[in-house]
């Protein structure tokens, strides 16, 4: 007797399975729609970090060159 199997995230039918073949499944499964679209989401995260990131190391950097300056003028 095969069994349905479905997206844990969307509930999309995946497949069927033999009983034996889904108690070896781990408790969550995902279809391919699902999977591409968590590592699409990956990317577009790690794009946005590593934007903002160099966002805040170019204003820290403006902030020392600035601070710098400031000591310059106050030593001089």
């Amino acid at each position: 007797m095969a069994l349905k199997l479905f997206c844990s995230k969307c509930e999309e039918k995946i497949k069927e399975v033999t009983p034996d073949e889904a108690s070896r499944l781990p408790e969550e499964v995902i279809c391919k729609k699902c999977e591409e679209f968590v590592y699409h989401m990956r990317d577009e995260f790690e794009a946005l970090s590593k934007r903002e990131i160099a966002k805040v190391s170019g204003a820290a950097n403006k902030g020392m060159v600035k601070l710098e300056e400031l000591l310059r003028k106050a030593l001089d």
